[in-house]
C-alpha cells in the first residue's frame, strides 16, 4: 500500500468522524445544556472577564487555590471572551474544542497501538457517549474533558516510549525517546498541577516504569522525566511558598492523607460493591427510549463493558499474573516491556481506580445528596469513561476478528445497540425550543468571586485585603462580588460599631441598602436576646438605612421558621420599634414562596393569624420577588416555584386560599418566577402564561418583565429576544417590568439602565421609564 493510499485509510476516518462531532456537539452546545449551570464553571468564567477587565487582580481571589486547571481554563478563554463575547456558550465552546482535541488523541492513540476499526468503534462511542458524560463534557472546571485530555495524551506518550517495537536498550540509547521522556514528563506535571485527580494517571504509568526496570530512577531518562515533570508543575511551588503552603494536597478542601484514611475496611468494601453495582450505570443516566426504560439501557451499556473487561482479563491472565509476579524485586520475575500488550495497561488502570474509588473516605453519592450531584449523578467516575470506550471496542474488535461462527454477528448486535442508545441519548439533549434562551446566560457571575473571598481564597481572613480587591472590581459589578462576600458579615455577627467603622465606611454608599439587609439577616441569628436593640442601631448605623436592617431580619425568620412559627414571629414582632414594622413584613413575604407552595395550609394560617395591615405589607414583599444573584439549578428549578413547574391547577389550588385583593401581586410574583425559568424551556412556560386568567396576565407579565429584566438585564438584546415570543398585547406591562428588573439588578445605579434605555423600542420607553421610577421609589432611604 503506498504512503498515500495509508495516510487517506488513517485520516479519511477520522475527519468523518470530527465532523460528526461537531454537528452533534454544536447543536448540544446551544441548546438545552445551557440550562444547567455548574457553579465552579462561573467561577472560571469569573476569572477569564476579570483577566479581561482588570488583569491585575488576584487570579486566587477568583479561584480555589488547589484549582489550577480552572486557572489554566480561565486563562485560555480570554481570547475567547474578547473575540465572542462573555456568553456561557462561549466558555464552553473552549472546552468543547478541547473534547475536540480528546477525539483527535483518542483515534491516533488506538489507531497506531491496536487498529483502525478499534480506533473507529472507540471514537463513535466517545461521541455518542452517555447522556451525563456528554453533559459534564461541557463543563469547564479543569477536572472533566481537560483533564481527560491530559491524561490521554500523557499515556499516548507513554506508549510510544514503552509499547513500540524497540528493545529496552533500543528504549534507553534512542535519542528521539528522551525528548519523548522529556514531553511526558512535562505532561505528567503540567495534568498533575491542574488538579490532583491525575494522580490515577500518574501512578500507573509509574508503575509500569517500576515493573519494566527497577532501577529506573537511577537512569538519565529518568532525571529527564523529573527536570520536565517539575517545569510542569512548577506553578504550584511558586503558589505554596508565595502563600504558605497552605494549598498542599488539598482535594474537595480535605488533604489526600485525609481522604485514604478514613475510610475502615468494611466501608471501602461497601462502596466498592456500590460502584461496581450501582454507581457506574448510574452515572451513565441514559433516559427512557421508547417502550425501554433508562435504567435497563443504563446496565445493558454496563453489561457490555463488564463482559469486555473480563474477557481481556481472562485473555490476558498470564501477561496479568506476570506483571504482578514483576514487583517483586527480582531479576527472574522480570518482564520487559516488549511482552506486555497494551491491552494490559488498560485493564490495569481501570482496576486501579476501582480500588482508589473504594478507598476514598469520602460519600461519593451521599443520602442527602449535594446538589450538583443531582445534575451530574456520580460524576467522580468521569476519569473512567475513556477507558470504558476503549475497552468496549478492543472487545468488540477481537469478536470480529474471532474465527467462531457467531463472532461477526455479535459484534454488530453490540456496537449498533450502543450506537443506537448513546445517539438517542444525545439527541434527548437536543431541544430547539432552548437555542434562543441559550445564547443569553452569562459565562461569568461575580457572586461566585465574592464567595471565593468568603470561604476558600488564599488571603480570606485578611478582611482589609479582600476588601481592597472587591474595590478594584468594576462598580457594575462590585455589588455582586459584595453580596457574595456576605458584606463582611460572614465571619460570624460583629459589633455594630466595628462593622461601621471598618466595613461600612470602605463601602460606596450606593450600596449601602443591600449591607444593611444582610447585616439585618446576621442580627436576626443572634442579638435579639438582648432585647430592644433598635436604639443600640440608631446610636451606629444611618436611620435613613435601617429599614433594610429589618427587611432582612424579616428574610432571616422566614429561612428559618418557614414564615409558620407564630410564637417566634410574635416573639420579634414585640422586640421591633412599631415604625419598622412594614419593612419586617416586607422581608416575611420575599421569602414567603417555598412556605406558601410547600405547605399551603400552614402558611395560609400564618397569615390568617397577622394583622390585616401587616399582611398587605407581606403580600407587598411577596411581590417584588426574589432577586437571585446566582443561577443554581437546584434554586431555581428544584424547589419553590419550580415544584409547580407547569402545573396551573397546582397553583391555582394555592390562589384558592387566598383573598381577591392580594392576587394581583401574587400573579406578579408569579411572572418574576416564570422569567427566570424561561431558560430552561421557553416553549412549555409560554403555554402556561396563555391559560392563566385574563384577568390576572397584566400582573403576571409585569411580574414576567422584572424576572427576565434581573435576570437577563445586563443583556437588553437579549429582553427583547425573549419579549419578541410573548403576547404583544401585554408588552406596555412586559417592559414596564423590564425597566424595574433592569434598575434593581444595576444596584439603582442610574448610569446603568440609561445605558439600556437607547435599546429598549420608542413605542414603549415610556413603560421602560414608569418601572425605573417605580425601582427608584423602592429605595427607602430615597423617601426621607
Amino acid at each position: 500500500m503506498s504512503p498515500v493510499q495509508q495516510s487517506r485509510d488513517k485520516y479519511r476516518p477520522l475527519i468523518i468522524l470530527l465532523a460528526i462531532f461537531l454537528v452533534i456537539r454544536t447543536l448540544i452546545l446551544f441548546s438545552s445544556v445551557s440550562s444547567v449551570i455548574f457553579n465552579h464553571e462561573l467561577c472560571v468564567g469569573t476569572l477569564t472577564k476579570v483577566l479581561t477587565q482588570n488583569p491585575q487582580l488576584s487570579i486566587f481571589a477568583c479561584l480555589d487555590s488547589f484549582r489550577w486547571g480552572g486557572v489554566v481554563i480561565g486563562i485560555l478563554a480570554v481570547p475567547f471572551f474578547l473575540l465572542f463575547g462573555d456568553a456561557l456558550v462561549v466558555l464552553r465552546s473552549v472546552i468543547m474544542l478541547l473534547s475536540l482535541g480528546t477525539l483527535v488523541v483518542l483515534y491516533l492513540f488506538i489507531y497506531k497501538f491496536f487498529n483502525r476499526r478499534t480506533a473507529i468503534v472507540a471514537s463513535l462511542l466517545f461521541i455518542l457517549s452517555p447522556p451525563n458524560y456528554t453533559r459534564l463534557s461541557y463543563i469547564s472546571t479543569g477536572s472533566y474533558s481537560e483533564l481527560n485530555f491530559l491524561a490521554l495524551l500523557a499515556i499516548f506518550v507513554f506508549y510510544k516510549i514503552f509499547f513500540t517495537q524497540r528493545t529496552d536498550q533500543k528504549i534507553s540509547k534512542d535519542l528521539h525517546t528522551n525528548y519523548l521522556y522529556a514531553l511526558f514528563g512535562f505532561l505528567c506535571g503540567f495534568g498533575l498541577l491542574f488538579d490532583y485527580i491525575f494522580l490515577l494517571t500518574l501512578v500507573c504509568c509509574l508503575l509500569f516504569w517500576f515493573i519494566f526496570d527497577m532501577r529506573f530512577f537511577l537512569k538519565k531518562s529518568f532525571y529527564i522525566f523529573l527536570i520536565f515533570f517539575l517545569i510542569g508543575f512548577s506553578p504550584w511551588f511558586y503558589y505554596n511558598i508565595a502563600y504558605k503552603w497552605n494549598g498542599v494536597f488539598v482535594i474537595h478542601g480535605r488533604s489526600i492523607w485525609q481522604l485514604f484514611t478514613n475510610n475502615s475496611l468494611g466501608k471501602s468494601m461497601t462502596q466498592l460493591k456500590n460502584l461496581l453495582l450501582f454507581d457506574i450505570p448510574g452515572y451513565f443516566d441514559f433516559k427512557n427510549f421508547l417502550f425501554i426504560k433508562g435504567i435497563y439501557i443504563a446496565y445493558a451499556y454496563y453489561f457490555v463493558f463488564v463482559a469486555s473487561f473480563l474477557y481481556l482479563s481472562w485473555l490476558h491472565r498470564r501477561t496479568l499474573s506476570r506483571l504482578l509476579l514483576a514487583l517483586v524485586p527480582l531479576s527472574r520475575f522480570r518482564i520487559s516491556s516488549s511482552d506486555v500488550p497494551g491491552d494490559s495497561f488498560l485493564i490495569v488502570y481501570s482496576a486501579f481506580f476501582f480500588l482508589v474509588y473504594s478507598l476514598c473516605g469520602f460519600p461519593i453519592f451521599p443520602a442527602s445528596p449535594v446538589r450538583e450531584n443531582i445534575v451530574f449523578p456520580f460524576k467522580e467516575i468521569f476519569p473512567l469513561t475513556l477507558f470504558i470506550f476503549i475497552i468496549v471496542a478492543r472487545f468488540l474488535d477481537i469478536l470480529k476478528m474471532s474465527t467462531r461462527k457467531y463472532g461477526s454477528f455479535v459484534f454488530s448486535v453490540c456496537l449498533s445497540v450502543i450506537i443506537v442508545t448513546g445517539l438517542a441519548g444525545n439527541l434527548s439533549l437536543i431541544d430547539p425550543s432552548s437555542f434562543t434562551v441559550s445564547l443569553i446566560p452569562k459565562g461569568y457571575n461575580y457572586v461566585r468571586m465574592g464567595k471565593q473571598l468568603n470561604s476558600s481564597c488564599t488571603f480570606k481572613d485578611d478582611l482589609d485585603k479582600c476588601l481592597g480587591t472587591i474595590e478594584e472590581v468594576d462598580k457594575q459589578n462590585r455589588r455582586f462580588v459584595y453580596d457574595g462576600y456576605e458584606w463582611a458579615t460572614h465571619a460570624g455577627l460583629p459589633d455594630v460599631q466595628a462593622y461601621a467603622e471598618r466595613v461600612l465606611r470602605r463601602i460606596d454608599k450606593g450600596y449601602w441598602p443591600f449591607a444593611y439587609e444582610r447585616l439585618g439577616e446576621k442580627l436576626e441569628r443572634i442579638i435579639w436576646s438582648q432585647g430592644m436593640i433598635t436604639r443600640k442601631l440608631e446610636d451606629n448605623l444611618q436611620r435613613d438605612y435601617l429599614p433594610y436592617v429589618y427587611r432582612g431580619v424579616g428574610r432571616e425568620l422566614v429561612r428559618k421558621a418557614g414564615a409558620v412559627d407564630l410564637e417566634k414571629y410574635l416573639f420579634l414582632r414585640s422586640r421591633i420599634d412599631e415604625k419598622y414594622w412594614p419593612y419586617f413584613h416586607e422581608g416575611i413575604g420575599i421569602e414567603l414562596d417555598e412556605a406558601l407552595i410547600n405547605n399551603t395550609k400552614k402558611a395560609v394560617q400564618f397569615l390568617n393569624s397577622v394583622d390585616r395591615v401587616d399582611r398587605e405589607y407581606i403580600f407587598k414583599g411577596f411581590g417584588m420577588g426574589k432577586e437571585y444573584t446566582e443561577i443554581s439549578y437546584v434554586q431555581l428549578f428544584l424547589f419553590g416555584f419550580g415544584e409547580i413547574g407547569v402545573d396551573l391547577g397546582r397553583w391555582n389550588a394555592i390562589m384558592g386560599n387566598i383573598k381577591e385583593e392580594f392576587r394581583p401581586g401574587s400573579y406578579q410574583r408569579l411572572g418574576i418566577e416564570v422569567g427566570w425559568r424561561f431558560i430552561h424551556g421557553m416553549k412549555k412556560y409560554r403555554n402556561f402564561l396563555e391559560k392563566t386568567e385574563e384577568r390576572y396576565k397584566p400582573s403576571l407579565y409585569k411580574g414576567l418583565g422584572i424576572g427576565i429584566g434581573w435576570r437577563f438585564g445586563y443583556t437588553m438584546d437579549g429582553c427583547k429576544r425573549i419579549v419578541q415570543h410573548l403576547d404583544k398585547r401585554f408588552w406596555p406591562y412586559l417592559y414596564k417590568g423590564l425597566g424595574l428588573g433592569v434598575t434593581r439588578w444595576y444596584g439603582y445605579q442610574l448610569d446603568g439602565w440609561r445605558q439600556d434605555m437607547s435599546k429598549v423600542p420608542g413605542d414603549y420607553k415610556s413603560y421602560f421609564e414608569q418601572g425605573i421610577n417605580e425601582a427608584l421609589g423602592e429605595r427607602y432611604e430615597a423617601k426621607r
